[in-house]
């Protein structure tokens, strides 16, 4: 299984993420690293621009191992499609895929799943889970911040077309 993760420039802060339904715990300021407790993926792959590799990359590399992806900071569209390129080359194919999504910059979780979405029948993966760390809910939650699954968002887009080529073509 490989997890796959964002690394932003924003001031991470400590918190207890949880998993809601599984009672798993665990305190740091990178979600990714509660990923890796909790999932403990045989390969992580960060994707992050150079001002958050200069941030946080010595930091981050004192709790997990992973690979670093150099990525665009996504301020056009000639950069988001780089990021769509650099993600799409770098994903192994034919193996089970976690994403976090959670401090990806702006519009880039939106290319991260449209490049999950391609290859998932280009290159035979299989997405696993789609997380997000809610920090922002930490208040809702006895000041701990749950992990939403959002996997199933995912799934409705596959369900979507489905829907579609029924409608148009009868292929149930």
């Amino acid at each position: 299984m490989i997890l796959i993760s964002f690394l932003g420039k924003g001031n991470y802060q400590e918190v207890i993420y949880f998993l809601p339904n599984d009672m798993k715990e665990f305190k740091t300021k990178f979600f990714v690293h509660a990923l890796n407790e909790f999932y403990n993926p045989q390969k992580t792959i960060i994707f992050m621009t150079d001002e958050a590799a200069r941030k946080y990359e010595s930091e981050m590399r004192t709790f997990i191992s992973f690979d670093k992806v150099k990525i665009m900071e996504g301020k056009n569209e000639e950069e988001l499609w780089n990021i769509f390129e650099t993600l799409a080359e770098s994903i192994p194919t034919d193996d089970e895929i976690i994403i976090d999504v959670t401090h990806g910059f702006r519009s880039i979780p939106i290319v991260a799943l449209s490049v999950i979405t391609f290859l998932k029948i280009l290159n035979n993966i299989k997405i696993t889970k789609v997380l997000y760390g809610a920090f922002e809910a930490k208040d809702t939650y006895g000041g701990k911040a749950p992990i939403f699954d959002i996997t199933n968002f995912l799934d409705l887009i596959n369900w979507s077309y489905a829907i579609d080529e029924f409608i148009h073509f009868g292929n149930a």
